[in-house]
């Protein structure tokens, strides 16, 4: 039910980015469903440490990625990019 809140919340909000905020004031709702704010706001943040353990890499590799492009190029140093 709690996850269903937060998902519907988030779709809800669609044009704020990561769904910033919206999550988390949903699940902060569940206090009137007998839940703790503090429980509410814990299991948010547990949602938000899985999201950024499977983000966090993926965007890591994208960095180094462009970063070997830029080098190989040559770019990395300010030089134009070859024609």
């Amino acid at each position: 039910m709690l996850e269903s809140l937060s998902q519907a919340a988030r779709t809800a909000a669609f044009a704020i980015s990561g769904g910033l905020g919206v999550q988390d004031g949903a699940l902060l709702l569940a206090m009137q469903l007998g839940l703790g704010a503090e429980a509410g706001l814990a299991l948010s943040l547990a949602k938000r440490c899985r999201e950024l353990a499977l983000g966090a890499p993926l965007l890591l590799t994208g960095y180094i990625t462009a970063a070997r492009r830029l080098a190989a190029t040559g770019e990395w140093q300010g030089a134009p990019p070859p024609a």
